[in-house]
């Protein structure tokens, strides 16, 4: 099961794709990834609705309403229970802008714990541990 949360950190909004995998042979979970995406807040000149837009990762600054190749992926994250927590990132883009890597450690921050209640919910071993 997927769960999509919009996480805000200073000025920037990312859309954050959340999920677990299978375990070992079979066992419980023991992994969550979360896929995180730039996004764009937007509102109607009324006032009537608002949302968020993924940010597309090819020059021109469109952006989609739903998830495709187009949108730009700044980061994965993982953490896995592996008798201890193991955290990793894995950099979506071959490029940065100057302070792009301070705001993704800012979103891993914010989103660790997240993904450590995610696997510690579903697996006995890490919710002993954490």
């Amino acid at each position: 099961m997927e769960h999509k949360h919009i996480i805000t950190v200073g000025d920037d909004t990312y859309i954050v794709h959340m999920h677990l995998h299978d375990g070992f042979l079979g066992g419980a979970p023991s992994r969550a990834q979360a896929d995180v995406y730039d996004s764009v807040r937007w509102e109607k000149v009324d006032g009537s609705a608002s949302g968020h837009s993924y940010s597309s990762g090819s020059l021109g600054g469109h952006t989609h309403e739903e998830l495709n190749d187009d949108c730009r992926k700044p980061f994965t994250m993982t953490v896995c229970w592996r008798g201890c927590w193991d955290e990793r990132c894995y950099p979506g883009d071959t490029e940065y802008w100057d302070g792009e890597f301070a705001k993704m450690a800012a979103v891993e921050e914010v989103i660790k714990p997240m993904l450590r209640k995610m696997v510690c919910d579903v697996n006995e071993l890490a919710q002993m541990n954490d």
